[in-house]
């Protein structure tokens, strides 16, 4: 799914409202939708990417997850 910094899912009208600089990727390990050869549901990490082509820093607002899950840095290209 594709965000926005205030972490909710994008809607089709910010996609055409104009220059859309700052988004998020998410891309959810649980929605796989396909099975093992056991016929087990196949399912990973979930993966968010953030991404701000303004050139003023933006703050981002993470999207929630069940509980008991958080999300860990992995990789920060501003640092």
């Amino acid at each position: 799914s594709w965000l926005g910094p205030d972490g909710k899912e994008t809607t089709d009208e910010a996609w055409t409202t104009g220059e859309v600089r700052c988004l998020g990727m998410r891309l959810a390990g649980d929605q796989i939708g396909e099975d093992d050869e056991r016929g087990r549901p196949v399912a990973g990490d979930t993966l968010l990417v953030l991404m701000n082509a303004h050139p003023a820093p933006v703050a981002f607002h993470l999207p929630g997850h069940p509980d008991g899950q958080r999300w860990e840095l992995v990789l920060d290209t501003a640092r």
